[in-house]
């Protein structure tokens, strides 16, 4: 800003037709913003940069009224605004669209509710330039008449490259509007010519995705909700969808509806990301028709129908499923009150897989079926028991549980943790949350909580040694705060000691969640 001062007050006072500012009037607007370009950059307390043209056309409208009625005069700066539709003025909405002169518009965040829905002057004015909007945002507040957006939606969208909308009522009366908004274009989605259509998002928004629009999709976002059927695909309708988009890098779904499973198998070779949520039969259903990369990291969310011991076995086929045939060098378990996840880095890439439960009705899972579930992984016979003793040596425990307060309730579940962790012998760093300290390293010592201390010395010393090859122990820095806590780490870390298997105790801000 100070350069461009300075050549302002030049051109004013030299008086010198060679410095004079009005020699530029002729230039076409694109030379003269790239002119102010090369003198802005001269000063070097300012960071413009010569790929933001706007931010250039507002520091040169500030020298002169001269050089500000020049700037304005670029469209691309006018079309770098983002727009919302929804609190703009018509009259300004006009004259922001006028001075764009065509360029590529951008519509930001806009809410649609009865006070400006789709047949107001703004959206009617906004709608007429759909061709040339190359992203635009739209958060559905009320019912309103979606005639007008589903015309929009069958009309080419030429320029268009991210597409974004949700249906979301207010809190306070959505109890009285449908869960889901089903739209019905008048013909195939953007008429089936979105060439630069890149991301596509839909929250509780119901679209026919099964056409040539979306062949060029590298990210789609798809989010209902479980009780609403008339908007959930099932397996086979998602397949179908999916084989329009063989650009896919990152994919999320959410819910997936009961049905037939994927009648066809799915190509998705640039995948990165994959996340699917619903019931496991149907995610499952889904999954085994698609074919992604090794590379891909894959979170299945599924939920699991059933008693604890149907919850604990079915859990367990997932897990070795998703496990059993691949190399991995890090794995971390993860319990809440009502979920349970493992998630494991595989080999020296950087993929990761996981897979979390939940019952289906949300029943808390801190009693019967994390050690029924616990249980079926180290069995005997469980494959992924047999291959972490081959090249595991990191793993992350985060079981944020409660022992159960009946005696055999809580011997049981002490039981199936020590008999877990004693899949790991290899295991060289254990990283632990706050609340597993004492849900895992107590059952270590005795494997009866939450009593640390015996007067058996005896005992004491024939506690298991779990985790013999263990070198590091990493715990949250806030364990230092708490002084049983903290006792309990430095307890396990004499006893290591005293046992000729002393570790390195870390304290971390945060312990990485894998």
């Amino acid at each position: 800003m100070k350069a461009l001062c300075r050549v302002s007050k030049a051109a004013r006072t030299k008086g010198d037709e060679t410095f004079s500012i009005h020699r530029m009037e002729g230039l076409p607007v694109e030379l003269f913003q790239a002119v102010l370009t090369i003198i802005a950059l001269q000063d070097g307390n300012d960071y413009t940069t010569p790929r933001d043209p706007l931010r250039n056309l507002m520091n040169v409208s500030h020298v002169c009224s001269h050089w500000r009625a020049i700037a304005l005069q670029a469209s691309e700066a006018w079309a770098a605004l983002h727009l919302d539709v929804h609190s703009t003025r018509t009259p300004w909405l006009e004259e922001i669209l006028r001075r764009t002169r065509g360029q590529p518009l951008n519509i930001s965040t806009t809410i649609v509710d009865n006070g400006r829905d789709y047949s107001s002057p703004q959206w009617v004015i906004t709608f007429n330039e759909f061709h040339r909007i190359e992203t635009i945002s739209i958060t559905i507040e009320e019912v309103i008449p979606l005639e007008p957006l589903e015309k929009v939606l069958g009309q080419p969208a030429p320029l268009l490259r991210q597409f974004e909308l949700k249906y979301d009522p207010d809190d306070y009366i959505s109890d009285s509007f449908p869960e889901e908004m089903r739209l019905c274009p008048s013909g195939p989605l953007f008429a089936s010519h979105a060439p630069w259509l890149r991301a596509l998002e839909l929250n509780h928004c119901y679209i026919d995705l099964r056409c040539q629009a979306v062949s060029n999709l590298t990210a789609l976002l798809y989010v209902t909700t479980p009780q609403a059927d008339d908007a959930r695909l099932h397996a086979r309708q998602w397949g179908e969808a999916l084989s329009y988009m063989p650009n896919l890098e990152e994919l999320y779904l959410f819910f997936i509806a009961d049905g037939p499973p994927c009648s066809v198998h799915v190509q998705l070779k640039k995948l990165r990301m994959l996340w699917l949520m619903g019931n496991h039969r149907n995610v499952q259903a889904l999954y085994s028709g698609l074919d992604v990369p090794d590379t891909c990291d894959t979170t299945l969310s599924t939920t699991i129908d059933g008693t604890p011991e149907v919850f604990g076995e079915v859990g367990s086929l997932l897990v070795q499923e998703a496990f059993n045939s691949l190399p991995y060098h890090h794995m971390a378990f993860k319990s809440t009150e009502s979920a349970f996840s493992v998630g494991a880095h595989h080999g020296n890439t950087k993929r990761c897989t996981k897979r979390s439960f939940t019952d289906s009705n949300l029943a808390p899972l801190q009693k019967h079926y994390l050690s029924r579930l616990l249980r079926s992984l180290s069995r005997r016979g469980s494959l992924l028991a047999s291959n972490t003793r081959i090249g595991l040596t990191a793993l992350q425990l985060d079981f944020d549980v409660r022992y159960p307060d009946d005696p055999g309730d809580r011997e049981e579940l002490c039981g199936d943790l020590a008999h877990f962790m004693s899949m790991f012998p290899r295991v060289e760093s254990l990283a632990l949350g706050s609340p597993t300290i004492k849900t895992v390293i107590i059952p270590i010592f005795q494997q009866w909580p939450p009593t640390l201390w015996t007067e058996d010395e005896d005992l004491y010393r024939a506690a298991p040694i779990l985790f013999p090859s263990l070198k590091e122990l990493i715990a949250p820095v806030e364990v230092l705060e708490d002084d049983h806590m903290r006792a309990i780490v430095e307890s396990y870390a004499l006893w290591r000691k005293d046992m000729g298997l002393p570790i390195l105790v870390i304290y971390r801000d945060d312990v990485p969640i894998y």
